[in-house]
């Protein structure tokens, strides 16, 4: 009989196995050593990779999290906050979303973390899962926390400092006041006027302060800038001064 022998060339083919092999091997060797925490979710929101890191930062093997929802370790006080923003990314088609939120580590305790998500759709628009790369950042909730702390001590401080302040302001402006009753020196009488209106002057500076104290502690609102400048010029006593207010933008209703 007759047989044909057919070769293939497929030294091409090999070539792009082992490239892809040694760039899979490559991509595993990066995601083995780095710190940060990357885990892969599926359409339906459960962990179907996550690096092993993992164990380093929080304990796990990477076995026992395969498999377990997203949000299952998630701080009970923070897992609705996470959630609301994670239906809103999705809703608007967002491809990333950052979240902070807690999560239990294998020794019980809850460990603050930051997730820089990144979400997937498919071509018809639908939520295809996503992939975090989430870091711990207990130490920046410490720094943060001190922060907070140490200027919640300074405006109490400043608070009860102005507080004083002002009591010895009133006491000095009541002395002033009677001194000018009972004085018949035209001089004197001038000199008190003078005395009683940096005193005047004293308080509204402190009262300044308390307004810059509590900058920002209130959500931003618009402002007539026209009003604003004319109590200024008034608390400051600055009528021999004109000022003249330009605004662009129209004035709200």
């Amino acid at each position: 009989g007759r047989f044909a022998t057919i070769f293939t060339d497929t030294s091409n083919q090999r070539t792009m196995e082992m490239d892809l092999k040694d760039r899979e091997a490559y991509l595993r060797l990066l995601t083995d050593n780095m710190e940060d925490m990357i885990t892969q979710a599926s359409a339906d929101n459960r962990v179907v990779y996550i690096s092993p890191s993992v164990t380093r930062r929080l304990g796990y093997t990477q076995s026992a999290l395969l498999g377990r929802g997203i949000a299952e370790n998630v701080h009970p006080e923070d897992v609705e906050r996470v959630r609301r923003q994670f239906r809103a990314a999705m809703a608007s088609k967002e491809r990333t979303v950052r979240l902070e939120y807690r999560y239990l580590a294998s020794s019980g305790d809850f460990v603050w973390v930051e997730s820089e998500t990144h979400l997937f759709y498919t071509d018809a628009g639908g939520y295809d899962g996503c992939i975090f790369v989430s870091r711990d950042i207990a130490d920046r909730k410490l720094a943060e926390a001190a922060a907070a702390l140490a200027n919640n001590k300074l405006q109490l401080l400043n608070s009860v400092t102005r507080h004083d302040i002002l009591n010895q302001v009133t006491i000095l402006q009541g002395y002033l006041e009677m001194d000018a009753k009972v004085s018949d020196d035209p001089r004197m009488v001038e000199n008190l006027s003078r005395m009683r209106q940096a005193v005047v002057n004293i308080q509204s500076q402190i009262d300044f302060m308390r307004d810059y104290q509590r900058m920002g502690e209130f959500a931003p609102d618009w402002q007539e800038v026209e009003s604003i400048f004319g109590s200024v010029a008034k608390a400051f006593h600055l009528e021999r001064i004109r000022f003249e207010v330009f605004c662009t933008a129209p004035k709200r209703a």
